[in-house]
């Protein structure tokens, strides 16, 4: 069981901590604290997140990602910033964008980009 990383606010739980500052500075500063996997406490009564922090985990995470849901909390926070693209899609509405942009990411593709990279 993952402790959360530090002691959060009874109400609004670590994600008070994440609105009141820069939410990527937080993060890596629990991670540098806490390890590659820690527990944030979410607000109110909703469930608390899991966050990874490891390259390789996430990695994992994205392409296996019929076998992990995303946070409810995670959820309308990317489809703010993002927009309801691959990093918020789940189940089959991942799997058609998935297939919709892998010919953008093929090795030909790919290529084609280094010299704009």
């Amino acid at each position: 069981v993952l402790q959360p990383c530090r002691v959060a606010n009874w109400l609004w739980g670590h994600e008070l901590a994440i609105f009141e500052g820069e939410a990527d500075e937080m993060y890596t500063k629990w991670a540098a604290a806490c390890g590659a996997f820690y527990r944030v406490k979410a607000a109110l009564l909703h469930q608390d997140i899991i966050v990874a922090a490891d390259h390789a985990a996430v990695q994992h995470i994205f392409q296996n990602s019929d076998d992990y849901v995303k946070s409810p909390a995670f959820r309308p926070p990317v489809a703010n910033v993002l927009g309801k693209g691959l990093v918020w899609a789940e189940g089959d509405d991942h799997k058609k964008q998935r297939r919709i942009l892998a010919p953008a990411f093929s090795p030909e593709s790919i290529k084609g980009m280094a010299d704009d990279v």
